[in-house]
């Protein structure tokens, strides 16, 4: 039995079981049945999450403390790595604690793909929610676009607010160092939405529909736990 059959039979399986069961539950629409299981995803993963919603709280608290140590480290760069795992280390913050739960979304999102390969026409089931059948790709590009636009808010909320330094006065070089980092970070945010846009809409929309419904889960999780972060630089901007 190879990697894919064992990933079959224990993910990919039970789970189109699971959301055929749901399915039918719902008014026996496959649409329906794709919101409700991705709901019950994230609430069966919040015990996982939580750990990734305190990182990022704390490296919003500690943002300061690391701009200090760019600044004052920034041209020995393994200066730079010790004093900032130093930082991690006295606030108890471990970076692998952000990483699970993408980690575990992509995982589940591949499981969900290969659900959708296996076939999903199952008789008294409707594959048609609203103007899609979640079956085929998006013609519209409506859900990958929200797709992407909903990772972008979440992405830009795990971002600290850029705040300026009292000590403006440094070097032309770490200027330019920390400019370039500036423009490295900006990139980043924009670059994974802009992917998530051109994957979903050559994926089953439904795919697209399951992202769209756990990244606003997280969105959601992330306001309560953290607020709005960076995403409130953009909120003041529409204000003006």
């Amino acid at each position: 039995m190879n990697i894919g059959e064992i990933w079959n039979n224990l993910f990919s399986k039970p789970l189109f079981d699971f959301l055929i069961l749901l399915s039918k539950a719902l008014f026996n629409n496959l649409g329906l049945g794709i919101i409700g299981l991705t709901v019950l995803i994230r609430f069966v993963l919040i015990p996982v999450t939580l750990p990734s919603l305190k990182y990022s709280k704390k490296m919003i608290e500690i943002k300061p403390k690391l701009d200090d140590l760019k600044r004052q480290y920034g041209s020995d760069k393994k200066r730079l790595s010790e004093e900032h795992s130093k930082l991690l280390k006295e606030h108890n913050l471990n970076p692998l604690a952000g990483c699970l739960p993408q980690v575990l979304q992509i995982a589940v999102l591949i499981t969900m793909y290969n659900v959708f390969l296996s076939g999903l026409k199952v008789e008294g089931i409707s594959r048609e929610l609203f103007i899609w059948d979640v079956t085929k790709p998006d013609g519209t590009y409506i859900l990958p676009l929200l797709s992407g636009f909903t990772q972008l808010v979440y992405s830009k909320m795990l971002m600290p607010g850029v705040e300026k330094h009292p000590e403006a006065v440094k070097s032309e070089k770490k200027e330019s160092v920390e400019d370039m980092a500036a423009t490295m970070q900006s990139q980043m945010l924009y670059l994974m939405p802009i992917m998530t846009v051109v994957i979903a809409a050559a994926l089953p929309s439904g795919l697209s529909l399951y992202w769209v419904v756990a990244t606003t889960f997280q969105v959601i999780q992330q306001y309560f736990m953290s607020g709005l972060g960076g995403l409130k630089q953009w909120l003041l901007i529409l204000k003006k």
